[in-house]
């Protein structure tokens, strides 16, 4: 049975500060003191101690997220507009992951149906029924106008236009989706947008406003930079001095050359130095990753690791090394290959297929900080970054000093010149002179870095001791960690959620972490500047006194001793409005002024201006009442963002604020056709559109949206009725809606309100065409009305009937490519795949060979059991044993991480928590004491 969706609470009189209020309860109800953190007055971080309501984690994390749903921003939406004009806002389960120590429950966010770019909330649900953590944002509901006035196809040239080449592909799909900056801890400004996957030099997902077409942010797609064997699958390529993105994944294109898979390397590539060592590198990195953290592949579930050697960019001077491309796979240039290389890259997809850490700002230097981090993890012989690639140029980063450190030749070093600090943090491409780097992504990871080398091997910096732990600790918890940040997470987000994540460890006796692993983290991220220090370790904040208990430290509240969330400052005096009693000086109160940035005093009984666009301006002071763009005294509905200024029945009114866009008498809400005049409302088909705007009225259709139409040409916005290939003709009714491909479903013609849907057995489908058509379907396999799915359990697709010459592949809205369906084997063929529900997946087809008259396939998309067994595989044979990542005692824990690495203890038990074995730990009857200090309690060995 579907649980329902979170219920949006609604107040009859709303409290003047509901999410302090809401704070507070949580306060009370918790069972230890709430720790929490805010940024421009989301809550990002907290940490709690609460018994679940429910009768599963998802239920649970849903009731815990609705009864503190002030504190998310998710109550009754605040504005002059009332609620009918704000779209309705949806948590639907993004995936849940079992952690080991707990379950994750990870919310996406809706709104108005669409997704919320960056938007993640996750919630632990703990073995004892008790919720103890929540990391992410989400955003509050506001007015939102949901029709676009771009068409894709305008969205896809502006996005090319913003990359400089107009003549790019597009890859996946351009699809319209809700961005507010407020994601990514800057100020809000929300907005529509189209997101455009561009192939340029790189990948690139270029947001567009829907309204104005202006770019709101460019997100690289790839990532540069640089039980055993299971599952793994490989298949290694030579690029012959191509690349991933210029050939469109080597399709269609002869350069590349096949060097092995994960049986062996053919021949001819024996005695390349590049083939053999990579792939070496790959088993030791997909070993180690299972070994020490159980994950199957960089996707947790086997995917297949695509990788090609010798690769080139089209343009010299700007060369990436090694990247990971989310829709292709792994390329390296020469002279790249190495293991700590290979983990870096690996770890970006672990990253790609889990918490998705967006490729730019703060979260993409801690996207790469912890692809450095987990490759000196693998390779642990040093703190250094590709210092052993076949170039040998020496590493390009130094982990325990970015800044000072040596990089480059050991014959010839320079100092590695990355952040160690906040201090020196760059904030553009003159701070630190890096270009076209997603704004630091590659520098600023240094500071992440600092840090980690800091809780592991400690140490003094910035003028605060770290004590030191090992790396044993430093990989689990941020292993764990950077699975779970939000996509848009700043360093704080990180320091917030290891730091919570370590105090839940310890209280539960987990990974051996006790108190002091609690301090160590949290002064290691104050040595680089990154929240308060615990100089004494007495788990109490140094500095750290909030007067009014709003979530703000008093030295970082301009209202110390009044509370204020949001920490609201009009004037920008530095004294926030809750504690300003006249921020203008115009002898007005604040609490009756809402135009405090301009002087108009008081007269009499001053109650204020209107305010229509709600942003806290009255309309006296403000010039642009909607902030369209457009001046009130030329603007056809000045209480409402209209900046085209359409009018679609010449009324002098703008259909922004017309209630009756077409003139037929019906309001637009209960309008069939809203630009189309028709008041008798027929709808032959039922599918919401009338007769007359439907293409197909005599079969129901999906309304999607509506067309911008070109008010300049007189053309009218219509709605939008999906048409794969584009003649005119909704795919609803077109017997070829793929161009000269014929696909039915139970008998009739596809048609986009039916799609496959998890769930479906047996299903009758129908595919004919010639040699090089192609077909592309969105697949439904999350939704309001499917079960969520539990830990570990997939979607399969099987076929039967469906011959080998019909090449089917499962690719997400930004085209990466999730899965590929397998040979036949018995008239069957099936795929498998982890679903991420953040995303829309769809099935694509390509046809070798002609398929005339066609054939009769049986489908079925279900739900597989954990851990069950994938039949349509061919497995592997002769797999060789592995290069062994180095292990003195052999108990299958790497010396890196053994707590003791000359002592075999697989279960790595540590009673006293001390970091230490017990097999190994002279004091392990003790909690950590007098008796380490006598015998200088330590490693038996460090690598």
């Amino acid at each position: 049975m579907a649980v329902a969706l979170l219920p949006i609470l609604l107040s009859a009189q709303p409290s003047p500060d509901p999410q302090f209020d809401a704070l507070e309860r949580l306060r009370a109800d918790s069972l230890v003191p709430v720790d929490v953190h805010f940024d421009e007055g989301a809550a990002r971080s907290l940490r709690f101690d609460l018994r679940g309501r429910g009768s599963d984690e998802v239920e649970m994390a849903r009731n815990f997220i609705a009864d503190y749903a002030d504190l998310f921003l998710q109550g009754p939406p605040r504005t002059n507009e009332g609620y009918d004009a704000v779209p309705e806002s949806h948590l639907p389960v993004r995936a849940m992951r079992d952690m080991g120590s707990e379950i994750v429950v990870e919310f996406s966010q809706t709104i108005g149906g669409l997704p919320v770019v960056g938007a993640n909330l996750a919630v632990s649900v703990w073995p004892d029924g008790h919720l103890r953590s929540a990391s992410g944002v989400l955003l509050p509901r506001r007015p939102l106008a949901l029709a676009p006035w771009l068409t894709r196809q305008e969205a896809e040239d502006a996005a090319r236009n913003a990359l400089d080449d107009p003549q790019a592909s597009v890859a996946g799909r351009t699809h319209r989706v809700v961005f507010d900056p407020l994601i990514f801890g800057e100020p809000s400004d929300l907005r529509l947008a189209w997101s455009v996957v561009v192939v340029t030099g790189e990948a690139a997902r270029v947001l567009i406003d829907a309204l104005d077409g202006r770019v709101l942010q460019i997100m690289p797609v790839g990532f540069s930079g640089t039980r055993f064997l299971d599952n793994y699958d490989l298949y290694l390529q030579d690029a012959n001095g191509g690349n991933i993105i210029d050939t469109n994944c080597f399709n269609p294109t002869t350069l590349d050359d096949f060097v092995g898979d994960e049986t062996g390397i053919v021949p001819a590539y024996l005695n390349d130095p590049e083939a053999s060592r990579m792939w070496w590198e790959w088993r030791k990195t997909y070993g180690f990753f299972e070994n020490v953290f159980g994950r199957e592949s960089f996707d947790g579930d086997g995917e297949e690791i695509e990788s090609y050697i010798y690769s080139l960019p089209s343009d010299p001077s700007n060369g990436y090394g090694a990247r990971y491309l989310a829709t292709c796979g792994f390329e390296f240039m020469p002279g790249w290959v190495s293991f700590d290389v290979a983990a870096h890259e690996f770890a970006h997809g672990v990253i790609h297929y889990s918490s998705g850490l967006i490729y730019a700002n703060q979260s993409g230097a801690l996207n790469e900080s912890f692809a450095d981090l987990m490759g000196v993890i693998a390779d642990a012989e040093d703190w250094l970054l590709a210092e052993d690639r076949t170039s040998g140029l020496g590493a390009i980063r130094n982990i325990a000093d970015p800044l000072n450190g040596d990089c480059g030749m050991p014959s010839s070093p320079v100092a590695c010149g990355d952040p160690d600090h906040m201090s020196i943090y760059c904030l553009s491409d003159d701070d630190c002179n890096f270009t076209g780097d997603n704004g630091g992504v590659h520098t600023n990871s240094g500071i992440p870095n600092k840090a980690h080398y800091l809780f592991a091997e400690g140490g003094t910096h910035g003028g605060i001791p770290v004590i030191a732990r090992n790396r044993l600790k430093m990989a689990r918890l941020l292993y764990h960690t950077f699975q779970i940040l939000p996509p848009g997470a700043t360093f704080m987000d990180a320091r917030l959620t290891e730091r919570s994540v370590a105090m839940s460890w310890a209280q539960q006796g987990i990974y051996g972490f006790n108190n002091i692993d609690v301090c160590s983290i949290t002064n290691a991220w104050a040595a680089v500047g990154v929240g308060p220090s615990d100089v004494n370790c007495d788990l109490v904040l140094d500095g750290t006194v909030d007067t009014d208990g709003d979530g703000h430290y008093d030295e970082a509240d301009n209202c110390p001793t009044v509370a204020n969330v949001i920490q609201w400052d009009w004037d920008m005096d530095g004294l926030g409005d809750a504690c300003d009693d006249d921020d203008d000086g115009d002898t007005c109160p604040d609490s009756l002024d809402n135009c405090p940035g301009v002087y108009l005093p008081c007269t009499g009984t001053y109650v204020g201006s209107p305010d229509s666009d709600g942003d806290g301006v009255g309309n006296a002071c403000d010039e642009d009442d909607d902030n369209d763009g457009v001046l009130d005294v030329d603007d056809n509905c000045p209480g409402d963002p209209n900046p085209d200024q359409f009018d679609g029945d010449d009324n002098g009114q703008g259909d922004a604020c017309d209630p009756d866009h077409d003139g037929d008498g019906l309001y637009n809400d209960a309008d069939n056709c809203t630009f189309v005049a028709n008041a008798d409302q027929a709808d032959t088909d039922g599918d919401g559109i009338g007769d007359a705007c439907d293409d197909c009225p005599d079969v129901a259709d999906n309304l999607l949206a509506y067309t911008p139409g070109l008010p300049a040409l007189g053309i009218d916005p219509e709605p939008y009725q999906p048409d794969s290939d584009g003649d005119g003709i909704p795919d609803a009714c077109d017997d070829t809606a793929f161009d000269t491909l014929a696909l039915a479903f139970d008998g009739s013609p596809y048609n986009p309100i039916a799609p496959p849907i998890r769930g479906d057995r047996s299903r009758p489908m129908h595919i004919e065409g010639p040699a090089g058509s192609t077909l592309s379907v969105p697949i439904s396999v999350c939704g309001d009305d499917l079960a969520t799915l539990r830990p570990g359990q997939r979607v399969e697709l099987v076929t039967r009937g469906l011959p080998d010459s019909v090449d089917v592949t499962i690719t997400d809205q930004i085209g990466t490519r999730v899965a590929r369906l397998g040979p036949a084997i018995g008239g069957m063929r099936g795929l498998w795949f982890t679903v991420d529900c953040r995303n829309e997946y769809r099935l694509e087809a390509a046809l070798v060979q002609d398929l005339t008259p066609g054939v009769d396939v049986l489908l079925d998309l279900l739900d597989t059991q954990p851990n069950a067994p994938y039949p349509w595989g061919t497995p592997g044979a002769g797999h060789p044993a592995p290069v062994a990542i180095p292990d003195f005692d052999r108990d299958l824990q790497p010396n890196a991480l053994d707590n003791c690495p000359l002592t075999p203890n697989a279960d790595q038990r540590d009673d006293d928590r001390d970091g230490f074995g017990n097999a190994c730990d002279r004091c392990d009857d003790s909690a950590p004491g007098p008796c380490e200090v006598l015998f200088d309690d330590g490693f038996e060995f460090r690598p």
